[in-house]
């Protein structure tokens, strides 16, 4: 068994945590986060269950079949040839990695496979909900680790492993490192201020424009563009964050106007991306019709439907939803158990999970995310007015008995 570590001093990111280890090698684990990482397994399950279904090695040699054609080619009505596009950035082997997964969106992007573009335009918009909870979740204060700071990275990650296998990845290392409730009412440690125009400009203009530019050959380079989102993201927010012009004045300002402020800018920014995913949702449920759950639920594995390339991409991108959702609300799952335990939230489980069902019937599972994620927000929000309130009329009582004499 494991002894405590009370013989040499704890490292100061430490400091007050139950650990156990080794005091000769300086090895410490943080016994709740051991207990957490317990706890999240299924989302390590989910993880290893993507990565086999969503094997796409098989694939490959297929993908660069159609590179080294030059072209592609289907038949709607009028025969369709358009150039495969193989220089993009102009390094050799960025190219060459970005031409083979783009080779994956190329049925969706020009439609010879209608149910995997509607499923595709549906799954963007989604996905622009679990892009704004991850990079406000890595404002939390508090220390945390760099991957967790930094979503861009696995973001990027998931550009090329796809979001279904990187996705629980990231819930089960956010969840077992989550911030505490002490730091998460004292707000974000720097404005969300920057983020929704970073995704407007990095996420969503590519992101439509390769789906509906009107020069057919030009969508290729829209989606080069947006395969690598996360820098462009990432890149907008840091020359945002530098322009003054428009920043609210803060001197002066409270602590607990300051969390006001950011709140209403974390409920625009999420509150956009649901009323987008939302949107889209309710006009695929209106285009699909009954044919609905075929756009949406894969019916085999991915690799079972080669040689055909193109039925492959559809089947992998219905499972990438598939489990980038299923991991989300697992982890959303998780974080209602925490919130339940500090007394912020109160509702049954019973009653969650038909509320989550019900809107993700009807508004879609992005949204659904989005609103269930914010509901969750809202009541940290209430517990920090609560106890800023209390914190005041305490102030003020300690200063009429001063006044009195007390």
């Amino acid at each position: 068994m494991a002894e405590t570590t009370s013989a040499i001093p704890l490292p100061a990111q430490l400091a007050g945590k139950t650990v156990v280890g080794d005091n000769g090698a300086g090895y410490y684990i943080d016994r709740a986060m051991l207990r957490r990482g317990l706890f999240a397994l299924p989302l390590l399950a989910i993880a290893i269950v993507a990565g086999y279904v969503m094997d796409a090695r098989p694939a490959v040699p297929f993908a660069r079949v159609l590179i080294d054609r030059g072209e592609v080619a289907w038949e709607e009505g009028i025969f369709y040839r358009i150039p495969i596009l193989s220089t993009l950035y102009g390094v050799q082997s960025l190219d060459d990695v970005i031409s083979i997964a783009n080779t994956f969106f190329l049925p969706a992007v020009y439609g010879y496979n209608p149910g995997s573009r509607t499923q595709i335009t549906s799954f963007l918009a989604d996905g622009a909900v679990v892009l704004c909870i991850w990079w406000l979740e890595s404002l939390r204060r508090g220390d945390r680790p760099w991957y967790l700071q930094h979503p861009s990275i696995l973001a990027l990650l998931s550009q090329f492993l796809s979001l279904g296998v990187v996705c629980p990845l990231y819930c089960f290392l956010s969840y077992i490192d989550s911030p505490s409730l002490e730091s998460m009412l004292q707000g974000p440690r720097s404005s969300p201020l920057s983020l929704l125009p970073a995704l407007l400009l990095g996420y969503y203009i590519p992101g439509i424009a390769m789906l509906f530019w009107p020069d057919l050959g030009e969508r290729q380079a829209w989606l080069s563009v947006w395969q690598l989102y996360p820098i462009h993201v990432s890149v907008a927010r840091y020359v945002l964050s530098l322009v003054a012009i428009g920043k609210p004045k803060t001197q002066g300002e409270t602590p607990l106007v300051k969390f006001q402020r950011e709140l209403l800018v974390t409920r625009v920014c999420v509150g956009f991306a649901v009323v987008v995913g939302a949107a889209t949702w309710l006009s695929t449920l209106w285009s699909a019709g009954f044919a609905f759950p075929s756009v949406f639920v894969p019916t085999s594995m991915p690799a079972r439907s080669l040689p055909d390339f193109t039925a492959f991409c559809g089947l992998f991108l219905r499972w990438d939803e598939l489990f980038s959702f299923a991991s989300m609300f697992v982890w959303l799952g998780y974080v209602y158990h925490d919130a339940k335990k500090a007394d912020l939230v109160r509702t049954s489980w019973s009653d969650l999970a038909l509320r989550g069902v019900l809107l993700s019937v009807l508004l879609g599972p992005g949204a659904t995310m989005g609103l269930g994620w914010l509901w969750r927000e809202e009541a940290v929000a209430a517990r920090r007015e609560k106890e800023a309130l209390l914190l005041e009329v305490a102030a003020k009582v300690d200063f009429l008995l001063k006044e009195n004499g007390a």
